[in-house]
């Protein structure tokens, strides 16, 4: 084979192209540039607050927040216009914006409270839920709140929107801004208005096709000095970044004009009343179903709990919940006949040993030997039953199960029956507060309670001992128990936000001595270590508690008898069979002691709460810091910011904001990296040796020009590589250039020792 003698010297290069002198005097209409980007910030702006609201109904001043979202988006647009009106416009914006978002605050806060509660409403609707932390409305005429908080809301969607659309068109980061929050209305089927949708489409249509015109960017942004031509020795000229802005003008009317027309015809055939006809659901969104409820109720925050929608209880796992988070979903049937104003406990996990700093306890079934001997009681008050004994009753109670697998049984259960149904039947003989009957220590299997039950760890012994240092001196049993429920309640109050246990500490030295707040399981696991470091044997019960009142909502069963479910004492008297949903709102754990007369029964030393939950999510706040509720600006103030611990929650609180956002932004820099690192690897493997080079130069060029300012006005290769060399006697650099120009400018392909020789060196220089 011929040996190919033909050097780069001699290969053709592609002919230029040469730019008339009419080309470089053209100049952009600013003018009208500017009032179509305006125009696309109004359609975004005002189109995705009305898409959200219509989906709701939520009523407002339409005309006054059109007319004044769209003056805002023309002044916002209009300060690029020069670069005087881009540097101070913004500054003097602000500033005006700030005195009137104080002047109106409480108008503005009372209508996003409204637009929160409607969708609240909405959601509690859509989702089946008892969604209760609504926000108190300061002032009550929605219709000129939800007007202030949309003028509030539009004007800052024009000041952000106008940053990307004005200056550099990223049409996608607007989608995602305008369509993040309307995601909840669409999942939730709620359909906005059809003028809405044809903004929204419209806008993003709009500034699709200016982001297609590659030459987006205002003038006012570009260095002057960036691009300059020489003609034949005369000045140096400039090329800048013009619209043709007929031809955009036209672009938009056609993509707006089939906006316009194909939102109708699709709802034409399909009507909104058939929209959802025949729909059976997604199985995609059926598995975000209750992530999302999550958020509605509970906002971001709600992510961060650990609980399984049972209270917080995790069958004697303690402190890994931040958060409780109720689905007030049925997890249990209860079919019972009323017969105590009591509250009726369905015990579970029962918790023997504690173990510290593993913080969790060990089920009575799963020590060897341990002798759980609540039985005792139920055959003794039988007996009494059985005796005709004149406060003594016999219950039968029917359970089924909806969540979970562990069967919950009311106390005094003697035996159960799982049936042919869905129900588990119980035999239950409920002791009344006037049945006196005393336990028959023949049923017991062995002993009454073991060492277990009167365990304290060492590790909790400090804790434990400055608690009761605290009760004064209790004498009896009763009195002990009293004394530690009344400390609870003045001391520690009660919250479903104590956050989770900080690594590395107990659980219970945690609670007694450092947070002093909680929920029942901590409340009732520091309960059992007192009253065993007092004598008083003691269990960790998990469960599930009913009260009375909740069975004025219960349904009556048909066709049944009330002799056929109850015979003895009842304290309210003869009554029906009626079926109670148990929801993970009515898990509870609590202690159960022993007593020398009437064996173990359980005991509640869960303080009720004082005072209102404390909200710690970013929206309640910021809520919260622009409330106007009290008479005066300062006590609002004083309420937002003052004292000591209101300060330490808020600054806890945008501490933790401020960290998740940063975690975000870094978590999404280094995922655009790895994408972009991809897609160019990508692109260098499918390239040939010519592109190959080129990629590889630029990305050199790139990493250059970031550090080296003078490297910036270099603007083509013989200028750069002539730039970068010191001393070349070689002449090296002059293959360099050539092998570059011919990768950059010849229809041939360059050689693969051409491309490893041109690459090696630039990687050496560069």
């Amino acid at each position: 084979m011929a040996k190919n003698t033909e050097t780069i010297e001699d290969r053709e290069l592609c002919p230029g192209i040469r730019l008339s002198k009419s080309f470089y005097d053209t100049k952009e209409n600013r003018l009208l540039t500017l009032l179509m980007k305006g125009f696309i910030v109004y359609l975004l702006s005002m189109g995705s607050i009305g898409f959200y609201l219509s989906a709701f109904y939520i009523e407002y001043n339409k005309p006054l927040c059109h007319i004044a979202i769209f003056v805002m988006a023309m002044l916002c647009a209009m300060l690029y216009y020069r670069l005087l009106t881009e540097n101070l416009g913004y500054l003097v914006l602000l500033g005006v914006f700030a005195g009137l978002v104080y002047m109106f605050r409480s108008y503005i806060n009372s209508g996003y409270y409204a637009m929160v509660n409607i969708t609240v409403d909405n959601a509690a609707q859509y989702f089946n839920v008892d969604i209760q932390r609504l926000y108190a409305e300061q002032i009550e005429n929605r219709y000129v709140t939800v007007t202030f908080a949309v003028l509030f809301i539009g004007i800052v969607l024009d000041v952000f929107l106008n940053v990307y659309i004005s200056r550099r068109m990223q049409y996608v980061t607007a989608i995602f801004v305008i369509m993040g929050l309307n995601m909840v209305p669409l999942y939730m089927v709620s359909e906005p208005n059809n003028l809405y949708v044809i903004m929204v489409l419209g806008g993003i249509a709009l500034a699709y096709v200016f982001r297609s015109g590659k030459h987006y960017s205002p003038q006012v942004s570009i260095k002057r000095d960036d691009i300059k031509f020489e003609e034949k020795g005369r000045k140096k000229k400039e090329l800048a970044y013009v619209y043709d802005v007929k031809a955009m003008v036209n672009a938009a009317i056609v993509a707006l004009a089939f906006i316009v027309v194909t939102v109708p015809v699709i709802t034409a055939f399909k009507p909104k009343d058939t929209f959802n006809v025949g729909y059976e659901g997604n199985k995609y969104k059926e598995l975000t179903m209750a992530g999302v409820s999550t958020v509605l109720m509970d906002g971001w925050a709600g992510f961060f709990r650990m609980n399984h929608d049972v209270g917080g209880l995790e069958g004697g796992v303690l402190g890994d919940v931040s958060t409780v988070r109720l689905d007030y979903q049925t997890d249990m049937v209860l079919m019972l006949t009323p017969y105590t104003y009591d509250r009726i406990y369905l015990r579970g996990f029962v918790g023997v040993r504690y173990n510290p700093y593993e913080n969790c306890w060990t089920a009575g079934s799963e020590r060897q030997g341990y002798n759980d001997t609540v039985r005792a009681e139920a055959q003794s008050l039988k007996d009494a039953y059985e005796d005709d004994y004149e406060y003594a009753s016999k219950a039968t109670m029917n359970i089924r199960v909806v969540e979970g697998s562990r069967l919950y049984q009311p106390y005094y259960t003697l035996s159960v029956d799982s049936g042919d149904g869905p129900y588990v039947v119980a035999e239950v003989y409920p002791r009344a507060t006037d049945n006196k009957t005393a336990v028959n220590y023949e049923y017991y299997n062995s002993v009454p309670y073991s060492e277990a039950d009167l365990h304290v760890p060492e590790e909790n012994m400090e804790a434990v001992e400055t608690i009761v240092k605290e009760l004064g001196n209790p004498i009896t049993d009763e009195d002990i128990i009293q004394a530690l429920a009344d400390y609870y309640q003045r001391e520690m109050p009660y919250t479903i936000s104590p956050g989770r246990t900080p690594r590395g500490e107990d659980f219970v030295n945690n609670f007694l001595l450092d947070k002093r707040k909680g929920y029942c399981s901590y409340y009732a696991s520091a309960a059992v270590l007192i009253f065993r470091y007092m004598g008083i044997p003691a269990r960790y019960v998990e469960g599930y508690a009913v009260d009375y009142e909740q069975m004025f909502d219960a349904e009556y069963v048909n066709g049944t008898y009330y002799a056929d479910y109850y015979q003895g004492y009842s304290e309210i008297g003869e009554t029906a069979l009626i079926s109670v949903d148990v929801t993970d709102a009515d898990a509870h754990a609590w202690v159960e002691v022993y007593d020398p007369e009437y064996g173990w029964y359980p005991v509640d030393v869960t303080p009720s709460a004082t005072e209102e939950e404390e909200v710690v999510d970013f929206w309640s706040m910021f809520a919260d810091i622009m409330d106007d509720s009290d008479a005066t600006s300062d006590v609002a103030v004083e309420n937002a910011f003052g004292g000591g611990q209101n300060v330490n929650k808020i600054i806890k609180g945008a501490a933790y904001t401020v960290a998740m956002v940063f975690a975000v932004a870094i978590g999404l820099f280094v995922l655009i990296k790895l994408i972009l690192w991809f897609a160019y690897l990508v692109r260098v493997a499918r390239s040939n040796p010519s592109d190959k080079l080129i990629i590889s130069y630029q990305r050199r060029c790139d990493k250059r020009r970031r550090r080296d300012k003078e490297f910036r006005n270099k603007l083509n290769y013989s200028q750069q590589i002539e730039y970068v060399i010191e001393a070349d006697t070689e002449k090296s650099h002059e293959k360099v250039i050539a092998i570059l120009e011919r990768a950059g400018f010849s229809q041939d392909i360059i050689s693969q020792e051409e491309y490893d020789y041109a690459l090696s060196w630039i990687k050496e220089h560069m």
